[in-house]
């Protein structure tokens, strides 16, 4: 598990949303900078005046990454078009350098009962936190 935590620790970052008031993680999924987080890391939901529910996307999400926090842009959420079991959102920062990144697995390869390794900086921690289940 250890070398896996090292291995993979460079491509998880914070993702920070001062306007909403939430943190949480992201990973990145390409070397130029695409990063993949919750939908609910960058969005709230709010009441409208008559009184049904609206999705609110933060407008300043901002990644630590490489010591430095920067402004990062959402590219797409399927949030809104399937709620209860596509809570992500896809975010981009601008760099040129190249980033590191895992690469996600294939869903049909996974069973009940196989052992995950969740990484992350749970309720906005500054240091990788492992869970292994």
């Amino acid at each position: 598990m250890r070398e896996t935590i090292v291995a993979c620790k460079s491509a998880i970052v914070r993702v920070l949303c001062p306007d909403l008031g939430k943190a949480g993680t992201c990973f990145f999924v390409s070397p130029g900078g695409i990063l993949l987080t919750n939908c609910h890391v960058v969005s709230t939901i709010v009441p409208t005046a008559n009184g049904e529910l609206e999705l609110r996307y933060s407008t300043g999400p901002q990644v630590e990454y490489e010591g430095r926090w920067q402004q990062a842009r959402i590219l797409h959420s399927l949030e809104s078009t399937h709620p209860l079991y596509e809570d992500y959102a896809v975010l981009r920062i601008d760099t040129a350098a190249q980033t590191p990144w895992l690469t996600l697995g294939e869903y049909g390869e996974t069973e009940p009962g196989n052992y995950i390794l969740a990484l992350g900086f749970p309720l906005g921690i500054d240091v990788v936190s492992a869970t292994q289940g």
